[in-house]
């Protein structure tokens, strides 16, 4: 999978590249420099796909456009795409949602550990 795709699949789930910089845990200079690539790492794009709420198997099947990852709606026949649209647009939200889930997860993780400190 190219960077450039997985660029437009973080701006179709409104994420930007500095806040999974950040989930990674690495500098948003780096995280660029690693999506400038043509071929990204099978491991960064793993990372990448479990932040935004995707299984890393979405980027390795035959439709790698941007949206069907983005959205999880890869579809095999043309003929579906129209049952498939409203399914996608309920997938695509409950991924957002997933993803806000595990977000707050995470502070609430990083709250408790700074009281635990305390």
């Amino acid at each position: 999978m190219k960077g450039e795709t997985i660029k437009e699949i973080l701006r179709i789930r409104n994420i930007s590249s500095a806040e999974i910089a950040r989930r990674l845990g690495i500098s948003p200079q780096t995280l660029s420099a690693a999506l400038s690539n043509d071929d990204i790492r099978t491991g960064l794009m793993e990372k990448i796909a479990e932040h935004i709420g995707v299984s890393p198997a979405s980027f390795y099947t035959g439709d790698h456009s941007a949206t069907a990852v983005a959205t999880g709606t890869q579809s095999t026949a043309t003929a579906n795409v129209q049952n498939d649209a409203g399914v996608a647009a309920l997938a695509k939200q409950l991924d957002v949602k997933d993803g806000q889930i595990r977000l707050k997860d995470e502070q609430i993780d990083r709250l408790l550990g700074l009281l635990e400190r305390a």
